[in-house]
């Protein structure tokens, strides 16, 4: 399964820069920042600290910084099956939007890309290596070589409703669906649908 490579703060000394620091839970992308050297890793480290005091080594993820798109799968998946039901474009630190430079700001439904049909199946077969069910979501990163795995969100996510604008499909239902072993058909895009998330950056420093 294609992902970044992930460094633990024991490690400092072995990492190769730059890396993505963010938290091991949580959402939104506020609190993620890049270090291209050891001082700015260990000055956000306690930045983030300071901002948040849940935040420590032992609840932060080091993670290789990598170049590409990103972009998400919304799935729904039984205990059996799984089905991605639309790919999407995250917009994420948009300037008009945010001034936080990896902060979620929205998406845009569906996102055509030569990489989809294999973002879903690496979706698809996470869902079932992990046995969620319901409504969930992979995040992915569409790079030179491929699409890369960063993260599973075992929840609804913040791309519902242009989702379901976009594939006609109500999620909340199909998500109930999953408990009793039922998947619908797989929708198609009938248009694009976009959303956008404006932040007050007085919020987060």
């Amino acid at each position: 399964m294609p992902h970044p490579r992930c460094y633990s703060p024991k490690e400092l000394d072995a990492i190769e820069y730059p890396v993505m620091i963010k938290p091991a839970s949580g959402g939104g992308g506020i609190f993620n920042r890049i270090a291209r050297s050891k001082q700015e890793l260990l000055a956000i480290l306690e930045e983030l600290q300071g901002l948040n005091p849940e935040l420590t080594e032992e609840t932060i993820v080091i993670q290789e910084f990598l170049e590409g798109t990103p972009s998400s799968v919304s799935l729904l998946s039984t205990k059996n099956e799984a089905l991605s039901v639309a790919v999407n474009e995250q917009l994420i630190g948009i300037t008009w939007l945010s001034r936080l430079p990896f902060a979620y700001c929205g998406n845009i439904t569906p996102f055509r890309t030569d990489q989809a049909e294999e973002m879903e199946a690496l979706a698809e077969e996470l869902m079932l290596d992990f046995k969620l069910l319901g409504s969930n979501g992979v995040d992915f990163l569409t790079s030179k070589k491929g699409p890369v795995v960063l993260e599973i969100n075992p929840r609804f996510q913040g791309s519902l409703d242009t989702v379901e604008k976009a594939m006609n499909i109500n999620l909340f239902e199909a998500h109930a669906g999953c408990f009793r072993g039922e998947l619908p058909e797989k929708p198609e895009a009938k248009g694009f649908a976009a959303r956008g998330v404006i932040y007050r950056i007085e919020n987060f420093l």
